[in-house]
């Protein structure tokens, strides 16, 4: 799952982790 570059697959998952690793 990549981070800041958004797959087509799963944005939400990546958008979650994001927020998981920023806060």
């Amino acid at each position: 799952i990549k981070i800041f570059n958004f797959p087509l697959i799963d944005p939400i998952i990546s958008i979650a982790i994001a927020f998981y690793i920023i806060y």
